[in-house]
């Protein structure tokens, strides 16, 4: 015989013998393609009345939980005292009445080639004629999951969302909207955010913003409502205050984890001695949430509510951002209209005093007996209103400050002392009342000084920083 016909009776032999392996494999496997002549999601495991319903007990990985009939729906008994999610309990309760599948698997084997000797849960329908118990497999290879009913032969293959939920705890059903809003009061309740804290041992500093006492609404003014009192008392920044401001109440829990916490179970969750702290109050009411951080998102818990959610990124990525990220760049953001009196003091020790009288016209603005332009001295505290800072430092100025200015108000506030000290050639270290310690740029301090000088001898000051 030829080399030629021997190498082709030996593939030949290949070939048939690789066909007799598939023919076995399709053979044996569950065939889930195959299905009866009922349409996707029309295959019914069996169909019973509400009447019928007495409960449902599911036993799975996570603690189970018993589903109760209600007047109007469904509930999970093990969650007596608190609200339940009315949307996933009377989902899985009527379902329940009627379960449905995507197909039945045609001609199915032994019970383990699904999972179904071992099922991953189980669950009870407890009828007033008897009871079925639905067992719940292995997934299936092209989605969803094998189900099948105890003492029945058939297998299903179910796709919708009953697999998912049977493996989920009694706690899973607890409602999550659970934090107070502005939803929850009459429509004439002032629910505007009064005060807000960011802590927690994750954060380099506290954060705490509340209500401005001296806000003023008019038109010179360049406040925001709020302002910063820790860590330092200091204007806020109106863009990211006003989405901690908004996003704090508004927060969302996505899942409640556990219910009727012991001190040992806080602690597992790492919420004895939070990551991160959040306090707001509002209308009558305040909230406090101490967080975890678990990586994919937050374990929380709610002062005066047992129980632990988790929180994601998407509604608490604000409890990480930097307390500089909060704070405004404008330095200072008292109105004219509140201004009595200011001092100025330059390196070379001379010092200006300033006066500020007020009447139904505007301002009149002295410096000792000398009778100032208004409209100068306007130009004049804008500018210092429009000095930038440029972030923060822990820099330690050493040096005497280049100028110091102290404010003196008529409302009642305490007087305020800034100063700009040197820290290189390029930059000076800004103080409020000896804190702050943030970069303002040497020109900007240089034109307020020229600017002191001028406006004391009623002289036009630069009109621009």
């Amino acid at each position: 015989m030829s080399k030629n016909k021997r190498l082709l009776i030996i593939l030949l032999a290949i070939a048939a013998a690789l066909g007799i392996a598939v023919a076995v494999i399709l053979m044996t496997a569950p065939d889930e393609n195959a299905s009866s002549e009922e349409p996707d999601e029309t295959v019914l495991m069996y169909s019973v009345t509400r009447d019928e319903f007495t409960r449902a007990v599911v036993t799975n990985g996570a603690g189970g939980f018993t589903l109760e009939k209600t007047e109007d729906g469904f509930t999970v008994a093990e969650d007596e005292g608190y609200a339940t999610n009315s949307y996933s309990t009377g989902w899985v309760g009527d379902k329940l009445l009627a379960p449905n599948a995507s197909r039945r698997v045609s001609s199915p084997g032994a019970l383990a080639e699904y999972g179904l000797d071992s099922p991953a849960a189980t669950c009870r329908v407890e009828l007033s004629g008897g009871a079925k118990t639905l067992l719940l497999g292995n997934a299936a290879p092209s989605g969803g999951y094998y189900m099948s009913i105890e003492g029945e032969p058939e297998v299903y293959i179910v796709t919708h969302n009953l697999p998912v939920y049977m493996q989920r705890s009694a706690a899973w059903y607890v409602e999550t909207d659970v934090i107070p809003s502005k939803d929850d009061y009459p429509d004439d309740t002032d629910t505007n955010v009064k005060y807000v804290f960011l802590g927690g041992k994750a954060r380099r500093e506290n954060v705490e913003i509340q209500m401005d006492p001296d806000y003023v609404s008019e038109g010179e003014s360049v406040t925001t409502p709020y302002v910063m009192t820790q860590p330092i008392d200091y204007p806020v920044n109106s863009s990211t205050a006003g989405e901690l401001i908004s996003y704090a109440p508004a927060m969302t829990f996505s899942e409640c984890v556990e219910i009727r916490l012991t001190p040992e179970r806080l602690a597992a969750y790492g919420l004895d001695d939070p990551d991160y702290i959040l306090i707001f109050r509002f209308a009558d009411t305040q909230v406090r949430i101490v967080f975890s951080d678990a990586g994919e998102y937050c374990y929380a818990a709610m002062d005066g509510f047992d129980a632990v959610f988790k929180a994601y990124p998407t509604y608490t990525s604000f409890l990480s951002t930097p307390a500089e990220n909060y704070m405004s760049r404008l330095t200072f953001t008292k109105a004219l209209s509140t201004l009595s009196g200011l001092t100025a003091t330059t390196s070379a020790g001379k010092t200006y005093v300033f006066r500020v009288d007020h009447d139904e016209d505007g301002i009149i603005p002295y410096c000792g007996d000398l009778k100032l332009d208004a409209d100068n001295f306007k130009q004049f505290y804008e500018n210092l209103i429009m000095t930038l800072s440029e972030g923060r430092t822990d820099a330690v100025p050493t040096e005497k400050p280049y100028l110091t200015l102290l404010y003196s108000f008529n409302d009642g506030s305490a007087d305020v002392k800034v100063e700009f000290v040197p820290v290189d050639s390029m930059r000076y270290v800004y103080l409020m009342d000896g804190e702050g310690g943030f970069f303002m740029l040497k020109s900007q301090v240089d034109a307020i000084a020229s600017d002191v000088a001028l406006v004391a001898e009623n002289k036009p000051v630069k009109t621009t920083i």
